[in-house]
């Protein structure tokens, strides 16, 4: 049952100064008419319609919409979700995130997503990118748990700075985990940490190498090891990006991984998108079909 609450607003001890906090709760399962949104529980500004059925009514596609646009010091956004056995349900935005410079009092932007897949149950999750302005400080944790045979496709993209404005990430602080725990046993933990003190990686020829969009694909478990020519055409749409950009396909504990590094947010994405364009069907049983927004 839908349960729509109003937005709220906590204000700080400074009176021109206020954070939006916001919590999103969804339960999906599986019935006889199909994937159901059975659970809509919402706090703040960070809420969904209801979902599309352009594949059928096995598999939802659900828009998250934040209305404010971007995260200024002291919010925090909060996903919970689950989906029970056999659904199936796929997530995006009709934007990219923006996390916005701090303001003087510092607090920290914070964006928590905890994901739960059960036995057959497929989840995509598949955001437009996050844009980490000048003189941000943000904290991010996204984390899934897999039970056994569920299925997953995931990525995650982050712009550092403003490249078109020629606005670099001099200054702020990022501190991303992603984490992906398969029956209860962690199989892939990855960490951005970018402050003072680690700032000189941006520039480093074994990190960020001064470019701005990082990103990271993935699709699994796998129940065997992909052959060498799927690998092999996986690997060529990375070697067919211009050279300024730098990607690769690799496979780690029956997951394909692929990682992006590079100028544009939008050849990462669009690079993610063919990947996972070409693994779906083996990996969901489905072609792909790319959410309508994406488009528009």
């Amino acid at each position: 049952m839908n349960s729509p609450a109003e937005p709220w607003r906590h204000t700080l001890d400074h009176p021109a100064m206020s954070t939006w906090n916001a919590r999103l709760e969804l339960d999906f399962q599986r019935t006889a008419r199909g994937t159901v949104l059975s659970r809509n529980r919402r706090q703040g500004p960070l809420y969904v319609q209801k979902p599309f059925y352009p594949e059928g009514a096995d598999l939802a596609h659900v828009l998250l919409l934040h209305p404010p646009g971007g995260m200024v010091s002291g919010d925090t956004l909060e996903l919970e979700m689950t989906l029970a056995q056999d659904a199936g349900a796929l997530l995006t935005t009709p934007g990219a995130g923006r996390m916005y410079r701090m303001r003087p009092d510092g607090l920290v932007q914070t964006q928590r997503n905890h994901l739960r897949v059960a036995k057959g149950a497929s989840l995509e999750w598949l955001p437009l990118e996050t844009i980490v302005y000048p003189k941000a400080r943000v904290r991010g944790r996204t984390a899934f748990e897999l039970e056994a045979g569920a299925s997953l496709f995931a990525w995650e993209v982050c712009c550092l700075g403003l490249p078109a404005s020629h606005a670099q990430f001099d200054e702020g602080e990022l501190d991303q985990t992603f984490s992906v725990h398969c029956e209860g046993r962690l199989h892939l933990k990855e960490r951005i940490l970018i402050d003072n003190n680690s700032r000189e990686l941006m520039e480093a020829t074994v990190a960020w190498q001064s470019q701005p969009v990082v990103g990271l694909f993935l699709g699994g478990p796998w129940p065997e090891p992909l052959s060498e020519q799927t690998m092999d055409t996986l690997r060529a749409h990375c070697e067919a990006l211009p050279s300024s950009h730098l990607a690769t396909v690799t496979e780690i504990e029956g997951f394909v991984l692929a990682r992006y590094l590079g100028p544009c947010s939008e050849q990462a994405r669009n690079l993610f998108a063919r990947l996972w364009t070409l693994l779906r069907p083996g990996l969901l049983g489905r072609a792909a079909c790319p959410p309508r927004i994406w488009r528009t």
